[in-house]
């Protein structure tokens, strides 16, 4: 019996052999796996300025002619701007009308596994023994940027870059005459196409330190190719509808910036007003490792000028805004694991690997089942949906014709402008760089701070509809919030769990609207599933003192979810309003506490 056995054994044995280099992509589809379960979820890309781009690549693909002016604004009509995307706003509407909204979400992740894809296979030539859990420290920070915008073309022709590069350098493929193909429409679809131009020549740096300090001659063929391409790819950049102006806007966009958006922000200023981001985690973790890997570097033989360089740039892009966290990955990794130089596998490094594999089953698991969003104050639900929260207010607007101008806040301008452009226009969008500066420091910013400067911009507009987020968290649109609903002139005259729409009181009357009374709210009213659109209600409600309405709202958040720490730290704070004496705050507050650290 057991030599019957062993020959079976020896027969499988034989028969899988041929495949047994199939195990060497275990590790990929693993970390791809990853990388999928934290991609699959809800898109709030609407919320930023997808609508924008859907409406501007409508207008190119339909006129063929790239707007330099703003063209959706009363306040500002004909104010220039560079548009440094128009190309992947063609794309995203082509796609739209062509095979739909959410194909753009399938789509979307297949770009971002292509380019984790591609990183992989750059950091397994390494042969690092290290390979597997460097990477998955690195891909938390992918997590950072996974809406479908502009920026993910930016991540392709980033890893597309550094493979070809990667390929010139190991057998002088012909791939580098594509480079300025590459630079020629990453120039017009994204503004972050100086990392390509950074990318080339730190090759062509370490080629020339490699021909006249090393002394390789061998190398010459290749510097003078290279120098070409390079040359090419930077005359390529000023082929834009803004010639040189847009081939240099990257570097001058901020010169008109009087609005401060999150994602370009560094971590430090963040972290600086307690914004809490578990990303941060694991950028402090990948910094450490980047830098740890240089040192090493300097004291080893072979130090290559362009590892240390490419470690550089990617840690210099997320040092300089958290928008760049993606691109320790996209372009640091493969060349950490470089740096280190570790190749020995021995019994630790191996169980290292399985606790890591463990650790990524756990966490997709996390992601995929809902309970890591459930754990969190993140909104995201394990579902590819492309969330519309202004869809119904602004359905309202059409369908009541509300009449115009219309005050809007930041957040609304490019979803309405999506929804109603041409029939309405906005009086601020999410363009900082289509508006002046002074739009924002001396008008949209004071007439939320003072109310009396808001009347004064009314009167000087006319304003007779109000479309406004009830999210926003800002402590200027708190202050407008609490003065505008307590301003008789005003009604609101729609209400939802992310939006509030008001019109003056007068043409409210005459176009007989029903007005909403926040003192008399019913929870029947709204039939919402998700946590967060009851604590939106009862966050919005606790910032105008409507302390006994939030209360009501909130108890239906923790009915969904007890453990969701975004309502229980609600319910703390408007316990404590109502009564600072009272026992169950305590409670409140243990169960507030953020524990998914990661």
């Amino acid at each position: 019996m057991a030599g019957k056995n062993k020959n079976i054994l020896e027969f499988i044995y034989i028969k899988l052999k041929p495949y047994r280099h199939l195990t060497q992509y275990i590790p990929f589809v693993f970390l791809l796996f990853f990388v999928f379960s934290f991609l699959y979820k809800s898109d709030f890309s609407f919320n930023q300025d997808l609508g924008l781009h859907l409406k501007l690549g409508q207008i190119i693909f339909t006129t063929g002619i790239v707007p330099k002016i703003n063209l959706f604004s009363y306040t500002n009509p004909s104010f220039t701007f560079v548009n440094h995307h128009w190309l992947f706003e063609v794309f995203a509407y082509v796609s739209s009308i062509s095979v739909g909204l959410q194909a753009l979400l399938i789509l979307k992740i297949l770009i971002i596994l292509f380019c984790a894809a591609v990183i992989l296979m750059l950091s397994k030539r390494t042969k690092s023994a290290f390979f597997v859990p460097g990477a998955f420290i690195f891909f938390h920070l992918l997590r950072e940027r996974t809406d479908f915008r502009p920026e993910i073309f930016s991540f392709l022709f980033t890893v597309l870059t550094i493979y070809i590069l990667e390929d010139f350098e190991r057998k002088n493929s012909k791939l580098i005459y594509f480079l300025p193909i590459v630079m020629l429409v990453w120039t017009n679809t994204h503004i972050y196409f100086p990392v390509g131009i950074f990318i080339i020549f730190v090759f062509w740096a370490d080629l020339l330190f490699r021909k006249f300090y090393l002394k390789q001659p061998e190398v010459l063929d290749k510097l003078k190719k290279l120098s070409i391409v390079a040359g090419a790819s930077v005359l390529v950049t000023l082929i834009n509808p803004n010639f040189i102006t847009g081939a240099l806007y990257p570097f001058a966009v901020f010169n008109n910036y009087g609005v401060t958006i999150t994602e370009n922000q560094t971590i430090f200023t963040l972290q600086n007003i307690h914004f809490v981001n578990p990303d941060f985690l694991f950028f402090y973790i990948s910094a450490i490792i980047v830098i740890a890997s240089i040192y090493i570097s300097f004291f080893r033989k072979g130090f290559s000028i362009k590892n240390t360089l490419l470690c550089l740039l990617g840690l210099g892009l997320a040092f300089q805004s958290i928008r760049g966290f993606p691109y320790l990955v996209l372009i640091s990794l493969p060349y950490v694991l470089l740096n280190f130089n570790y190749t020995v596998s021995n019994i630790w490094i191996k169980a290292v690997n399985v606790i890591v594999v463990i650790l990524i089953v756990f966490e997709a698991y996390f992601y995929l089942s809902g309970i890591y969003y459930g754990l969190t104050y993140e909104p995201y639900l394990p579902t590819l949906n492309l969330v519309q929260d202004e869809k119904q207010a602004t359905d309202f607007v059409l369908e009541h014709n509300l009449p115009q101008p219309i005050f809007n806040n930041f957040d609304t301008g490019s979803y309405f402008i999506y929804r109603s452009f041409p029939k309405y226009r906005v009086f601020v969008d999410e363009r900082p760089e289509a508006y002046p500066a002074s739009f924002f420091t001396n008008v949209y910013n004071p007439m939320q701070e003072n109310y009396s400067d808001f009347k004064k911009v009314e009167k000087r507009y006319g304003f007779k509809t109000i479309f406004f987020t009830i999210t926003d968290q800002n402590p200027r649109a708190l202050k407008f919030l609490n003065a505008v609903t307590k301003d008789p002139s005003w009604k609101i005259v729609y209400l939802d769990q992310y939006m509030m729409v008001m019109v003056k009181s007068n043409l409210q009357k005459s176009m007989n609207l029903k007005t909403v009374d926040l003192t008399k709210l019913k929870i029947s009213d709204f039939k919402y599933s998700k946590v967060t659109a009851y604590t939106n209600l009862s966050t919005f409600l606790f910032n105008l003192h409507y302390y006994k309405e939030a209360k009501i709202f909130n108890e239906k958040a923790l009915a969904i979810n007890p453990g969701n720490p975004a309502a229980n730290k609600a319910m703390a704070y408007i316990l404590f309003a109502l009564d600072p004496s009272d026992s169950r705050i305590t409670g409140y507050l243990s169960k507030s506490q953020n524990w998914v650290f990661w």
